[in-house]
């Protein structure tokens, strides 16, 4: 009797603890499963049910994957729900993009953990679904106006170039080499502005074809079709921050520039232009194979060139760079400058999409 007495109060306990558990999690505004070892589903607050127009009934005892069409049954996603438990390793949000049954097409972001509950042994995972399609929404409708917007900045630029070449070819022949600069300049934040109206990645692009794009256009505006000066780009596809690309096309610009300028008295060589991974850094090396520059040279260069040498150093502070290789005499010229990851931030959610 006694021991019956012990078990129907085990049993109640139970009921009450079970009713307080289903209680709270009906309390939370944002879809909620608690699920067995095996992905069955335990607990399903009405939250959920009411988000994917199921009763309990209906998801008691299902595991998740088989819910809806089959929405959740992805691959990486099972990968990483199967780890929670035994790795007792959280998922921090994970998004999934999908048509959903009565929803149409959603975007959700999904943290998942393992609970315990003190003196059992089973452990259970909490799933909760955060819906952001509206907020996703949002960001596509600013990235796609963004890109709009640098469309239309590019083009207003380039036509400012076209004008600058126009009025170079009325001035002094020693007034072109500052009008063609000048155009060069500008040229390599058009370049800017093209690439990131393209670019998928929140305006970030790549150093390989934002070089690329400069080395066209210096090629262009700087030395015409029948120049025997060559601008050549050997660089990695490291990822560029808008903020920081415009001072960054800007020092590439001018480090090319000097070279085009200084280097060739007989019209003829080779200007290379390198980006690569240096560690936690990026190595930027432009070198040609030029005449040299002595160092007296540079400290008694005409006010255009001690511009062109102040525009580096600016650029530089502005990456938080530094200058490791100084010119060389006599056996072309080398610049070299290593400068902080210039990349976005590192990035975030992991993402499927069906």
């Amino acid at each position: 009797m006694a021991l019956r007495r012990g078990l129907e109060s085990v049993e109640a306990e139970s009921r009450r603890n079970w009713h307080l558990t289903r209680n709270i999690v009906d309390t939370i505004r944002d879809p909620l499963v608690v699920l067995d070892g095996d992905m069955t589903i335990v607990i399903a607050s009405k939250a959920f049910l009411v988000a994917f127009g199921i009763t309990q009934a209906q998801a008691h005892g299902r595991q998740i994957f088989e819910l809806g069409q089959h929405q959740w049954n992805v691959r990486v996603f099972r990968d990483l729900m199967e780890r929670v438990i035994p790795d007792d390793q959280p998922i921090e949000s994970f998004e999934i993009e999908d048509d959903f049954p009565g929803l149409g097409r959603r975007v959700f972001n999904l943290n998942a953990r393992k609970i315990s509950q003190p003196g059992n042994h089973a452990h259970r995972l909490l799933l909760v679904f955060e819906d952001i399609t509206d907020r996703k929404q949002r960001e596509r409708d600013a990235e796609m106006l963004k890109n709009e917007i640098s469309h239309r900045i590019k083009n207003n630029l380039q036509i400012i170039v076209g004008l600058i070449g126009f009025e170079a070819k009325s001035m002094p022949d020693a007034n072109i080499v500052g009008y063609r600069a000048m155009q060069a300049r500008i040229g390599a934040i058009a370049e800017l502005y093209d690439l990131i109206s393209h670019s998928k990645r929140g305006g970030a692009i790549t150093a390989d074809s934002y070089l690329r794009g400069i080395a066209k256009t210096m090629s262009a505006t700087l030395l015409g079709a029948a120049s025997n000066i060559k601008i050549e780009v050997d660089a990695e596809a490291l990822e560029i921050d808008p903020d920081k690309a415009v001072p960054f096309g800007l020092l590439v610009n001018e480090l090319a520039t000097n070279a085009v300028k200084h280097a060739f008295p007989d019209g003829i060589g080779r200007v290379v232009v390198s980006v690569k991974q240096a560690g936690d850094n990026i190595a930027l090396t432009v070198s040609d194979n030029g005449i040299g520059i002595a160092k007296k040279d540079t400290d008694t260069a005409k006010a255009p060139e001690r511009r062109g040498f102040n525009y580096i150093a600016i650029f530089v502070r502005q990456l938080g760079g530094t200058i490791v290789a100084s010119p060389s005499d006599g056996a072309g010229t080398t610049v070299a400058i290593l400068l902080p990851r210039l990349g976005p931030p590192i990035a975030g959610p992991e993402r499927v999409a069906a």
